[in-house]
């Protein structure tokens, strides 16, 4: 495969996201496409408590600068492997669309 993504490159590879990918690979494309919302969901959620944290944390501006920032970049670390993980769904679906 050519244009293969990094994303599924690896996953094929046994590296990151192999397991997704395996559990995925034949899944019906209906429910990688709500996998792809759903995912896209919880991004925009993470965005919004990375904007606002109170949002998830009601005391978050009581707790310590390391706890505060901590949890940030958490929620920076969840959207960048949601995207990850959006991206293999999205390739998948490529996949099976070249098949």
């Amino acid at each position: 495969m050519a244009s293969e993504s990094r994303i599924i490159a690896e996953a094929l590879n046994g590296g990151k996201h192999a397991g997704l990918l395996k559990t995925y690979m034949d899944k019906p494309v209906q429910e990688l496409l709500k996998g792809i919302r759903n995912i896209k969901k919880q991004i925009a959620l993470h965005e919004k408590w990375i904007k606002e944290p109170t949002e998830k944390v009601r005391d978050f501006y009581d707790v310590d600068d390391i706890y505060q920032k901590g949890l940030i970049e958490k929620w920076k670390r969840d959207i960048a492997r949601q995207k990850e993980q959006a991206e293999l769904f999205e390739e998948i679906i490529k996949i099976r669309c070249q098949s």
